[in-house]
């Protein structure tokens, strides 16, 4: 058969319903799905399959594969508590990038075993585009595309930087770093209710601290910049009323559209690498 989809990737948002996540691409064998869950922090967890379950469409009359299938996750618990707003979770396909298909010479020939290998070729392929798309490149029209990163002891510690030639280097953290004591206060905010907090460029290195009371949903809007943009929640309500932090035009914060902060007393910075909004 052909091979008429390209993905091989797919993430859902968590909304606290669903459990059923169907995926549209070729699966090949049940081991070669692999099923990541990602907390409100980022943090990746590839789960183990007897976590979730797993169903592979057949593959249609005369054809090699099905396509597609749906994971259902969680199955465990009493009741079975669907991933929460701010998680989410990854189904990737993971063909082993092996050549197992054997053909004897002056032997007998089987169209489908070379079919099956050709396969096998363009889903490996889709799998290395697909993580090549989330790497930083530049254009092929670059003049001068940039030499290797510097070694491990160098970057240690430091910042991805470019020069005036737009090779990379790092920067110490010293470099950008304020002078101790310059921003002492961060900036205290009182909400109750429903609002939005705009964090100001003026807010990098001092933060801001959010102090919420009753029952408040409130949503922090970050700027553009660079930051770091430090947010604290204050009153420990955070397990209770998450902070939904948005990040600015054209952005995302690790991929996401939104980010979720619901750790109670818990401090995070947010900065722009240019590409998408990090969270240390």
């Amino acid at each position: 058969m052909t091979v008429s989809t390209t993905t091989s990737t797919i993430t859902y948002i968590g909304n606290g319903a669903t459990t059923i996540f169907s995926f549209p691409f070729i699966g090949v064998n049940a081991s070669d799905i692999e099923v990541t869950y990602i907390d409100s922090s980022g943090t990746e967890t590839i789960l183990n399959p007897s976590q979730y379950t797993l169903i592979l469409n057949p593959a249609p009359l005369g054809s090699l594969w099905g396509i597609g299938g749906s994971v259902t996750y969680p199955i465990t618990g009493s009741p079975v508590t669907p991933i929460k707003v701010g998680t989410s979770l990854l189904i990737t396909r993971t063909v082993p990038y092996e050549q197992t298909v054997s053909i004897a010479n002056q032997g007998a020939f089987y169209p489908q075993a070379v079919e099956k290998g050709l396969d096998l070729l363009e889903l490996q392929i889709q799998q290395l585009e697909t993580g090549l798309g989330y790497t930083l490149r530049t254009p092929l029209s670059d003049p001068y595309p940039p030499k290797v990163l510097p070694s491990y002891d160098k970057r240690a510690n430091g910042y991805l930087a470019f020069d005036a030639n737009g090779q990379p280097i790092i920067s110490s953290i010293s470099s950008v770093a304020p002078s101790p004591g310059k921003f002492a206060t961060p900036r205290r905010i009182v909400v109750e209710g429903t609002t939005t907090v705009n964090i100001l460029p003026s807010d990098s290195f001092n933060g801001v601290s959010i102090y919420q009371y009753n029952s408040p949903v409130t949503t922090i809007q970050l700027p553009d910049g660079y930051g770091p943009f430090p947010v604290f929640d204050e009153s420990l309500n955070a397990s209770t009323y998450p902070l939904r932090i948005l990040p600015p035009a054209g952005k995302t914060i690790l991929g996401h559209t939104e980010y979720y902060l619901n750790f109670s007393g818990q401090s995070l910075t947010f900065m722009d690498d240019n590409v998408m909004i990090l969270v240390q």
